[in-house]
């Protein structure tokens, strides 16, 4: 379970980051998304910690 939590959090950090790099993005959005992607990839950590204990 946990491994998939893992690969979903991966996913959605990565498409961030696609989405991010793009320049066209009114500085705003791209503060917004930012702001989501650290906080995805905050809990991916957590998960990841989670995994390494289990």
């Amino acid at each position: 379970m946990l491994e998939e939590a893992i690969r979903g959090e991966k996913a959605a950090v990565e498409e961030y980051d696609t989405i991010i790099a793009d320049m066209t993005l009114p500085p705003s959005t791209n503060s917004l998304l930012t702001k989501h992607r650290d906080n995805v990839q905050t809990a991916l950590n957590k998960v990841s910690a989670m995994e390494s204990i289990a």
